[in-house]
C-alpha cells in the first residue's frame, strides 16, 4: 500500500486520468440523490405548514363552524380556529383558469403563511395569488381577476393585494392557489366549502384526548387527527413523490456507472500500458507476480477512494447549486447518508472491479517481454469465437422475449424491457465483431479524404478490441438517449391520433350562459396557429318521451354552420337532414343504440332525427344539420365555436393564444383534443428533458473514454508519429488525423447507438400501447432531435482529440524517435 501511494503521489497525472470518470459518476449520483432529497424535504414543508400552527385538526368536509362551536367548549382546548377553500373558475387578461381559494384563519396566530409583499386581503374582494399563479396569469399587485358566474351569482372581481412568500422548487407544484378573507366564504353556500378546524390545546393536555372527543362530533363525513399524524402523512406524501424521482436518478446513476466503469477500464489499459517498462523491471529485479498484481489494485483502491471522496464533494456542491436555482433549498439542504455511501461505495467497487482484468493482464506478462516496444493487442481468436457466441445468442433470446412482449395479453411493458435489456447484453457482446467491421467501412469513407484522413482510417482497426470497448460505451449511452427520444415521440404521435379520434374537434369554445360575443369569434379565428373556424349554434332541446323521474330528460342540440369541413375534414358524412350525431356516452345515458329514432321538442316545435354514433358531439348533446336546428329552433344563439390547430407539437402556444382571445367575454370555456394534447406533450417533454440530461453524463463519460483511447494510441505511436513527422507531416495535419480518428469513433458509436435506440424506443411504445389500450401504434423518429444528439458526439468526439493531439504534436521527430 505505501508503494502504492508513492506512485500516486509522484504521477498525479496517472490518478487525474483514471479517476475523471470515477469523479464524474460518482458526482452525479450523489447530486441526483441530494437534490431530490432536498427538493422532498421542501415539499414536504409546504405541505406540512397548514398543521405547524396547531395541535389538533379537524377536516369537515363543508362548512366548519358548527364543528368550531363543538370544539370550543370542550376541555384543554385553548383556542380554536377555522378555515375554508373552495374551487373557483376566473378570467384574467391573459385568458380563463381555475384555482383553489382559501380563507385566512379567523386568529393571526394560526396563520401559517406569509407575505413576500403586499398586504393581507381584509374583504370578500381582495385575494392573495401565489407567485407561480400570478406568474402564470400575468397578475402583480393591484391586478384583477373575474370570477365566472355561477347559478344566480354573478361575476365578481378580486383585487389581488399581495403575494405568498412560497418556497419554489422543482417537485413544489401545488397548483393554483390564492388566499382570501373570511368573509369571502360567506358568499358561498356550505356545500361549496371544505372547512379545517384548527384546535390549540392547553399547556399539559394530551391532543389525543381532544382527538377522541372531536370524533362523534365530526361523524364520518370528515376526518381529525393530531397536528403531528397530519404532519407526518404529509412528509410521507412529499416522501412518496420524492422517492419516484429517486428511483429514476438510481436507473440513470447506475447507467452512468457503467458507462464510467467503461471509461475506467480503457483508462488503466492505458496507464498501465504505458508503465509496461516499469513493471517489466520491478519483475526483473525479483517482484513476483502477485506482488505487482497487489500494488496495482492498491493503486486502483486508492485512485477510487479518492476519485470517490471528490465526486461526493463535487456532487453535494451540484445538487447546492441547482437546489438554489430552483429555489428548493429553502428548507434547508438536505445530505442523506445513504445517498453519500452509494456513490462513494459504488464508485470504489467500480473503479476496482474494471481494474481486475487489465491489472492482471499487466501482472503476468514476463519481464523481458515487458522491455520491449509496445506491441499491438493479440488477435484472440478464441475469445472472439466465444463472445460472438455469447452474443448472438443473447441477442436471439432477447429478441424473441420482445416478440412475446408484443403479442402477450399483459405485463407488455415489463416483458418488453426485460427482452430490450437482454438485446443489450448481445449486442454490446457483438460490438468487438461489429464495431471495427464499421470502422473499416467509415475508414474506406474517410479514405476519399486525402492522406491525412487514410491514415487516421488505418489507425482506426490497428486495435480493434480498444476501438470497439471504446465505442460500446458511447453505443450505450447514445442509444439510451435515442431510446428515450423516439419512445417519447411514438407515444405522443399515438396519444395524438387517438385523441383526433376520439375529440376530433381541435379547439371547442363554449358559452353555457349565452352566445358568444362577435369580438370573440372574430379574436380566436386571427390567433396564431388557428386555420380555420367555424360558428355552431346550440339549445337545450327535450326529449320526447322521457321519463321525468330519469336523468336525460334533454340533449344539447348543436349545428355547425358553413365551412365546418375546413375545421372537421372527416366524420360528418353520415349527418344528413334527418340523422342526428351522438357519442357513445349519451347513448348509453339514453338507453338507445345507433339506428335508433330520437324525438326532440323545442317551445312548442318537434322534430325525428336517427341516432348514428360519433365521436364529433360532446357528452350529453347531439348534432344535427343547421337546416334541421333552424327547423327546431330558429333563434337558437351560436353558444360554440369549432376551430382548427394547424400543428400538435405548438398546442400549447395555441391554446395560450386562444385563451387570450377569448379573455374578453368572461365565463367562456376552452375544450377539445388541443388542450388533452398540451398536457400529453408538456408531461413528455419534461420527462425527455429530464432523462436526457440525465444521460447526458454518460455521454460525457464515454467520451472521456474517446479521448483516453486517444491518449494510448498516442502513446504506442510515438515512434511512428515521429518518423511521419520527420516525413514531412506537418503539426496541423497530426492534429487532424487523430481529431479524424476521433470523430470517426464518436460516430461509429453514435450511429450504432441510434440504430439500437430507434429499435428500442418503437419497441417501449408499442409494448406500452398495447398494454394501456393506446390505440393503433404510429411510430414516430424524431429526426432532427436525432441528428442533434450524432452531431453533439461528433463535435465533442473531436473536442476529445484536442490534448492528444497536441502532446503527439508538441514532440520534436528527434525526442520522440530518441525514446524507447
Amino acid at each position: 500500500m505505501r508503494r502504492a501511494w508513492r506512485e500516486l503521489r509522484a504521477h498525479p497525472d496517472r490518478t487525474v486520468s483514471i479517476g475523471l470518470a470515477v469523479v464524474v459518476s460518482v458526482a452525479f449520483v450523489v447530486a441526483c440523490l441530494v437534490f431530490v432529497a432536498t427538493e422532498t424535504r421542501g415539499v414536504g414543508q409546504q405541505l406540512s405548514a397548514p398543521s405547524s400552527t396547531s395541535d389538533v385538526l379537524v377536516s369537515t368536509g363543508t362548512d366548519p363552524a358548527p364543528v368550531a362551536a363543538a370544539a370550543t367548549g370542550l376541555p384543554g382546548v385553548a383556542a380554536v380556529s377555522t378555515t375554508a377553500s373552495t374551487y373557483v373558475a376566473f378570467s384574467t387578461a391573459e385568458g380563463p383558469g381555475a384555482m383553489e381559494l382559501t380563507t385566512l384563519p379567523d386568529r393571526p396566530e394560526f396563520r401559517w403563511s406569509t407575505l413576500s409583499s403586499g398586504r393581507w386581503p381584509t374583504t370578500a374582494d381582495e385575494v392573495v395569488l401565489s407567485p407561480g399563479t400570478a406568474s402564470s396569469y400575468g397578475v402583480a399587485e393591484g391586478g384583477v381577476l373575474t370570477l365566472d358566474p355561477q347559478g344566480d351569482r354573478p361575476a365578481r372581481r378580486l383585487v389581488v393585494t399581495g403575494l405568498l412568500a412560497e418556497g419554489g422548487g422543482l417537485l413544489a407544484d401545488l397548483g393554483d392557489h390564492g388566499v382570501v378573507a373570511p368573509a369571502f366564504a360567506a358568499g358561498l353556500s356550505p356545500g361549496e366549502l371544505s372547512g379545517t378546524v384548527l384546535v390549540r390545546v392547553t399547556p399539559g393536555t394530551d391532543p389525543g384526548t381532544v382527538v377522541a372527543a372531536l370524533r362523534p362530533v365530526v361523524g364520518e363525513t370528515g376526518d381529525v387527527q393530531t397536528s403531528a399524524e397530519a404532519g407526518a402523512a404529509a412528509l410521507e406524501q412529499a416522501t412518496g413523490v420524492g422517492d419516484v424521482f429517486g428511483y429514476l436518478v438510481l436507473v440513470f446513476g447506475a447507467i452512468a456507472l457503467l458507462v464510467g466503469s467503461m471509461t475506467v477500464l480503457n483508462t488503466l489499459v492505458i496507464v498501465l500500458t504505458q508503465r509496461r517498462r516499469e513493471i517489466g523491471l520491478l519483475r526483473a529485479v525479483g517482484a513476483s507476480t502477485p506482488q505487482v498484481r497487489r500494488m496495482l489494485l492498491a493503486e486502483a483502491l486508492l485512485t477510487g477512494l479518492l476519485g470517490s471522496a471528490v465526486g461526493v464533494v463535487v456532487g453535494i456542491g451540484v445538487a447546492a447549486l441547482a437546489a438554489a436555482l430552483t429555489g428548493g433549498i429553502a428548507a434547508g439542504l438536505a445530505v442523506p447518508p445513504l445517498a453519500v455511501a452509494l456513490g462513494f461505495v459504488g464508485g470504489v467497487v467500480v473503479t476496482v472491479l474494471a481494474s481486475l482484468a487489465p491489472v492482471r493482464r499487466a501482472s503476468r506478462v514476463a519481464p523481458l517481454e515487458a522491455l520491449r516496444p509496445v506491441a499491438a493487442e493479440p488477435d484472440r481468436r478464441r475469445f472472439l469465437r466465444l463472445r460472438t457466441a455469447t452474443g448472438g445468442l443473447g441477442t436471439l433470446l432477447g429478441v424473441g422475449v420482445i416478440v412475446v412482449a408484443l403479442t402477450a395479453d399483459a405485463h407488455n411493458v415489463l416483458l418488453a424491457v426485460a427482452g430490450a435489456a437482454v438485446t443489450s447484453l448481445g449486442v454490446l457482446a457483438l460490438a468487438v465483431v461489429v464495431v471495427p467491421a464499421l470502422l473499416r467501412a467509415a475508414g474506406r469513407l474517410a479514405g476519399r479524404g486525402g492522406p491525412t484522413a487514410r491514415l487516421a482510417a488505418a489507425n482506426l482497426v490497428r486495435n480493434p478490441g480498444r476501438s470497439a470497448a471504446t465505442c460500446t460505451a458511447l453505443m450505450l449511452a447514445v442509444g439510451l438517449i435515442v431510446t428515450l427520444q423516439v419512445g417519447s415521440a411514438t407515444v405522443k404521435a399515438t396519444l395524438d391520433a387517438a385523441l383526433d379520434e376520439k375529440f376530433p374537434v381541435d379547439l371547442v369554445v363554449t358559452n353555457p350562459d349565452g352566445p358568444i360575443s362577435p369580438a370573440v369569434t372574430a379574436a380566436v379565428g386571427r390567433a396564431a396557429g388557428v386555420t380555420a373556424t367555424v360558428d355552431v349554434r346550440s339549445v337545450q332541446a327535450g326529449i320526447v318521451g322521457a321519463d321525468p323521474q330519469e336523468d336525460a330528460t334533454e340533449l344539447l342540440v348543436s349545428a355547425p354552420g358553413a365551412g365546418v369541413e375546413r375545421v372537421v375534414p372527416t366524420g360528418l358524412e353520415p349527418l344528413t337532414g334527418r340523422t342526428a350525431l351522438v357519442d357513445g356516452f349519451t347513448l348509453e345515458m339514453l338507453g338507445a343504440r345507433s339506428g335508433d329514432p330520437l324525438e326532440l321538442t323545442y317551445q312548442g316545435r318537434r322534430a325525428r332525427f336517427v341516432l348514428q354514433a360519433s365521436e364529433i358531439p360532446r357528452s350529453g348533446g347531439v348534432v344535427v344539420t343547421d337546416d334541421a336546428l333552424t327547423a327546431l329552433a330558429p333563434t337558437a344563439p351560436t353558444s360554440e365555436l369549432w376551430a382548427a390547430a394547424a400543428d400538435r407539437d405548438d398546442a400549447r402556444a395555441v391554446l395560450a393564444e386562444v385563451r387570450q382571445a377569448t379573455a374578453g367575454q368572461p365565463g367562456l370555456r376552452v375544450d377539445g383534443s388541443l388542450p388533452e394534447a398540451a398536457e400529453v406533450g408538456q408531461v413528455l417533454d419534461t420527462l425527455l428533458a429530464v432523462a436526457t440530461g440525465l444521460l447526458g453524463v454518460a455521454v460525457l463519460i464515454a467520451l472521456i473514454g474517446v479521448g483516453n483511447t486517444l491518449g494510448l494510441s498516442v502513446l504506442e505511436r510515438t515512434r511512428e508519429s515521429a518518423l511521419l513527422r520527420a516525413l514531412g507531416l506537418q503539426r496541423r495535419q497530426l492534429r487532424g488525423m487523430l481529431a479524424v480518428e476521433a470523430v470517426l469513433l464518436a460516430l461509429v458509436g453514435a450511429v450504432v447507438g441510434v440504430v439500437v435506440g430507434i429499435a428500442f424506443g418503437g419497441v417501449g411504445a408499442a409494448s406500452l400501447a398495447r398494454e394501456t389500450g393506446m390505440g393503433a401504434l404510429h411510430l414516430a423518429v424524431p429526426v432532427a432531435q436525432t441528428l442533434g444528439v450524432v452531431a453533439v458526439a461528433a463535435l465533442a468526439g473531436a473536442l476529445a482529440s484536442v490534448l492528444p493531439a497536441r502532446r503527439a504534436a508538441l514532440a520534436t521527430p528527434t525526442a520522440a524517435l530518441a525514446d524507447r
